[in-house]
């Protein structure tokens, strides 16, 4: 037999315990925009930490599969709730966190008004997010994907060598 294992979502959750350390974590509500890979992810994060999350997208199809998937690994943990992209302004201004995983964002009026809600957009380095610029605009706690991706791959290693890399050092590196 085989077994596979994937760090993501703990990558994801680490980065946000290590950006934000005084925050509550998890929190008591999100939204998630996007239904690709890094949506499951985070889909995957929320929905063990028994968040209550709003799927946004602008194909329904590729939310509802996400959402039945979320559903099925997580029977106990709050439905997915499916929204239509034009519920995007109401959401984000009513959570405590937001997480984009859409990868083409510049053209998108992101609706954001001030407030605590934490904006995660999994994207970083020189990829330019339209979402943590509108965020930033109105002093927004942000985070980039950076960190996910530094701890996912710092829980890989952990797993295949039995060491634990320093997540700092590795982050001074990539800077």
């Amino acid at each position: 037999t085989a077994t596979a294992f994937n760090t993501d979502a703990d990558g994801l959750g680490r980065s946000m315990r290590a950006e934000w350390p005084h925050c509550a974590i998890p929190p008591r509500s999100a939204v998630l925009i996007g239904a690709g890979g890094a949506a499951a992810a985070a889909a995957c994060l929320l929905a063990r930490q028994g968040v209550a999350c709003s799927l946004i997208t602008r194909t329904p199809d590729n939310a509802e599969r996400l959402s039945s998937l979320i559903t099925a690994l997580f029977p106990q943990s709050p439905v997915m709730d499916v929204q239509p992209w034009e519920a995007l302004a109401d959401r984000l201004n009513a959570s405590d966190l937001i997480i984009n995983t859409i990868t083409v964002d510049a053209a998108i009026a992101w609706p954001l008004a001030s407030g605590d809600g934490r904006c995660v957009d999994l994207r970083y380095g020189a990829m330019a997010s339209g979402f943590l610029a509108a965020a930033q605009r109105v002093h927004r706690p942000t985070l980039d994907g950076l960190g996910m991706l530094i701890h996912q791959g710092a829980l890989a290693f952990e797993h295949w060598f039995g060491i634990a890399p320093d997540t700092d050092m590795a982050r001074a590196r990539l800077l």
